[in-house]
């Protein structure tokens, strides 16, 4: 009797191993059970007025029009979605996200778009020049209009400012924005110069995409303390990437520059434990039964706690497409209008 009682809690006990490595195979640290619905805005290109508002855990699609044509530095949340930076020739509008109405409107231009610091306190407006704002009062906190940066993201705390040098330059501009705003460049001397660069949560790993002279595009960890590229992948066209919240993971897909047969049809996953990408999520096909070609991806959008990335496909479809970052699978898409051409997909940063 005693050992046919011992074989169920041996295989009991498998189960609940294999369990545990799962769980820790697939999830970012901290993937909520419930979650929490954080609204994606994207806005059509076409019109330059209508934005769509996407919801992730339901799956409803909103639109409302903005007064002003979006200009070519799009629109931004605030880190904690109440507000919508619109970017527009003149200026940018500051929509409240609830009524969808203009609160404020500043004179400042953003050609190369806005980046939020997560601690709600100061907004980067890039091109021409950079500019930082105090979001308390939008005053001038920092500005230098001969500084030729793109790729702007602030650190997780808040306390630096990230940039690509611009033109063709290999260098990675930080500003420290607790430091009177002094200026640091590193030079990473490799082939291409750095587009975007993203920082871990922590800052110990920059993510870059760099393009050289000769159409190259990669995708670069790279690890601070030892001042080396740890990982270096070549793709094709631009590229998208994006940082889950916790750091463990960093996504990454090409979109071959539109052509069909230079993409391919999947975002990779590099995780920093391991030093290297353990992961496609396989897009292929997933605009559904009513369409064959692939989906090349331009843009990719972490949510705040980590649940669920939103892609956004290269060119003419009327989709944004969810992936499941416990299960690690593309599982739902909402639709737009048909046949739109949509941009700057943007949520809040901060759960």
């Amino acid at each position: 009797m005693k050992y046919r009682l011992a074989i169920p809690y041996a295989l009991i006990l498998l189960v609940v191993i294999a369990l545990a490595a799962l769980a820790d195979n697939n999830d970012d640290g901290a993937i909520p059970d419930s979650l929490k619905d954080y609204p994606v805005y994207v806005y059509d290109t076409r019109t330059a007025t209508a934005c769509f508002v996407y919801h992730p855990v339901t799956g409803e699609v909103d639109s409302f029009t903005v007064p002003h044509p979006v200009d070519s530095g799009g629109i931004r949340c605030s880190a904690d979605g109440k507000l919508l930076y619109v970017c527009t020739r003149n200026g940018i509008d500051i929509l409240d996200t609830e009524t969808h109405t203009v609160d404020t409107e500043l004179p400042h231009v953003a050609r190369l778009g806005i980046a939020p610091s997560p601690d709600g306190n100061l907004i980067a407006l890039q091109g021409p020049g950079l500019r930082i704002l105090n979001t308390s009062d939008y005053s001038l906190a920092y500005e230098d209009t001969a500084l030729d940066v793109c790729g702007c993201d602030f650190s997780a705390d808040s306390r630096r400012l990230y940039c690509a040098g611009g033109g063709n330059d290999s260098t990675v501009v930080i500003i420290e924005t607790d430091n009177n705003f002094a200026i640091r460049r590193d030079t990473i001397r490799l082939e291409g110069a750095v587009v975007d660069v993203l920082p871990s949560p922590d800052e110990k790993m920059w993510y870059l995409y760099r393009r050289s002279i000769r159409q190259r595009s990669y995708f670069e960890a790279y690890d601070v303390e030892t001042d080396s590229i740890i990982f270096r992948e070549t793709l094709d066209g631009r590229v998208a990437m994006a940082v889950s919240p916790l750091g463990r993971y960093a996504f990454y897909a090409e979109d071959g520059d539109g052509d069909p047969g230079r993409f391919t049809s999947h975002v990779s996953v590099f995780d920093i434990e391991a030093g290297r990408s353990v992961r496609l999520i396989n897009t292929a096909n997933a605009r559904g039964e009513l369409y064959s070609q692939h989906v090349p991806i331009s843009e990719i959008l972490a949510s705040p706690d980590g649940a669920w990335l939103v892609l956004m496909p290269a060119f003419r479809c009327d989709r944004l497409f969810r992936i499941n970052l416990q299960s690690m699978q593309l599982d739902g898409y909402c639709r737009l209008a048909k046949f739109g051409h949509y941009a700057s997909p943007t949520c809040q940063l901060t759960p």
